[in-house]
């Protein structure tokens, strides 16, 4: 159980809730990719542990400096790391750039691929690893916005806002057995016609074993003569049927007066859906920041005020002063970290007109890291002595364990049972203190090593802290 609201808290008294921002590497971005098809990293794509080698897989939009034609305009790619520091970028052998296969391309734009005869282009693809699809050609989704550029041959009119056409400008969505290669076949979900917009991301959920998609709705504004931006969801069981959207993420007294949410992706973590919410400072300097979101439900998301810019910009004329962009997947554990990839940059969105730097504060546009203790979204903390008692838990392992950080003060924890008595033998009386910052401690008392004997039943948890701050409980090793 996490403790970022009081979902899974009764009572609790002298301790306040606090949100803990992402802390950047020192060495962002950690990775510059040079390769002449994409030396440009952008946050489109997805990251995952590679269940084979236990390294890191990384899918990311690109394209060249100077493409030679819209068949090479963008691409999505794929690099790897072993430790989530160094990056490679794989030779596949899959889609030709300038005569070579020699190259980590796993996705390409219609034009590249034949799908399409005219001007189509890709743009905010969304790739996870889906462990509920028992069919292996399956196991790897891809949600993808697709432009198509092309005029109708009689007229010379654009087809971009026309869905009385061949491959539409929308949004498609494919599988593949390994993530590297992708049939052409795709299934149009929803199109630009239709009023909705480009940056779609989806998650896997595995609490409700189906999908969960995000998307973007916009319509011109004509009295502030401006694109408005609003956020929706829908959900599918099968990732071929959607339900009707549901608009989510509203704009809220703390945000900025003309703020948009420009994106959003949302992720299974523990018990309930953590996720981003990209904001856009429309018609202030346009910038953009990333504020904490989350869900118990996938349809009612929230963006707690003390968890806003949960991933601070640079201060002043730095490199990263102007956007952060979060990659639309889970964050993966490196020891007692959490690992969210990112990008930063210094340009705003536009209209804003370009930005120039201090010379020497420049770093090219390339893969960024954040980082935050296991489960260190939010804690209770108290500052002197502080007490809360959760809901009911189900015992379904032998094992409890508790990230609390008593480094300078103590932590004690007692079981009550179904009517609210403490427990003979498990009371915080029972239990040595806790005076240590620990991630992972494993609950255990003077006479019982663990809950074993506790198996089955519903108990609350006691939980005592001096000058102390608890982040989460789990059952299991």
């Amino acid at each position: 159980m996490l403790f970022v609201d009081d979902y899974h808290i009764h009572s609790s008294q002298g301790v306040e809730r606090v949100f803990h921002r992402l802390e950047q590497h020192p060495d962002n971005p950690i990775h510059v990719f040079t390769d002449p098809w994409g030396p440009i990293c952008v946050d489109h794509g997805g990251y995952e542990r590679d269940p084979q080698t236990g390294g890191i897989v990384l899918w990311y939009y690109t394209r060249p400096d100077h493409p030679e034609g819209m068949h090479e305009s963008a691409f999505v790619c794929q690099a790897r790391s072993r430790d989530g520091i160094h990056w490679d970028t794989p030779s596949l052998g899959i889609h030709e750039f300038r005569g070579s296969r020699d190259n980590n391309i796993c996705v390409v734009n219609f034009t590249a691929s034949g799908v399409y005869p005219g001007p189509h282009e890709l743009t905010g693809p969304c790739i996870a690893r889906d462990p509920l699809d028992p069919n292996p050609d399956g196991r790897y989704k891809m949600a993808i916005w697709r432009y198509n550029r092309d005029r109708d041959p009689e007229t010379g009119q654009r087809l971009y806002a026309r869905k009385d056409t061949s491959h539409p400008n929308g949004l498609y969505t494919s599988t593949s057995p390994d993530g590297i290669h992708w049939p052409d076949r795709e299934r149009l979900v929803h199109t630009f016609a239709a009023g909705f917009g480009d940056t779609y991301t989806f998650m896997v959920d595995t609490l409700r074993r189906g999908y969960r998609l995000f998307g973007k709705r916009m319509y011109w504004d004509r009295e502030r003569d401006m694109w408005i931006r609003l956020r929706h969801t829908t959900w599918s069981p099968d990732f071929v049927s959607w339900s009707p959207f549901v608009p989510i993420l509203p704009i809220d007294e703390h945000d900025r007066p003309h703020d948009q949410i420009y994106m959003n992706n949302g992720y299974v973590y523990d018990d309930m859906y953590l996720g981003f919410a990209r904001i856009l400072h429309a018609h202030d300097d346009w910038s953009l920041d990333i504020d904490l979101a989350y869900s118990r439900d996938g349809e009612e998301w929230i963006r707690p005020p003390a968890a806003r810019c949960i991933l601070p910009r640079g201060v002043g004329d730095t490199w990263d002063s102007g956007r952060m962009a979060m990659f639309p997947s889970a964050p993966l554990r490196e020891g007692d970290r959490l690992y969210f990839y990112h990008t930063s940059g210094a340009w705003y969105h536009s209209p804003a007109p370009p930005r120039e730097l201090p010379p020497g504060t420049e770093r090219p546009r390339g893969l960024c890291l954040a980082t935050l203790r296991v489960d260190g979204f939010a804690g209770l903390r108290a500052a002197q002595s502080g007490r809360i008692r959760t809901r009911p838990l189900f015992m379904e392992r032998e094992q409890l364990r508790i990230n609390v950080d008593a480094g300078e003060g103590a932590c004690r924890v007692g079981l009550l049972d179904e009517a609210g008595f403490p427990i003979a033998g498990y009371t915080p009386a029972d239990m040595a203190p806790i005076q240590a910052d620990a991630i992972d401690h494993r609950l255990h008392w003077r006479e019982h090593d663990s809950v074993a004997d506790l198996y089955g039943r519903w108990l609350s948890l006691d939980i005592r802290l001096e000058r102390a701050e608890l982040f989460s409980v789990r059952q299991g090793s």
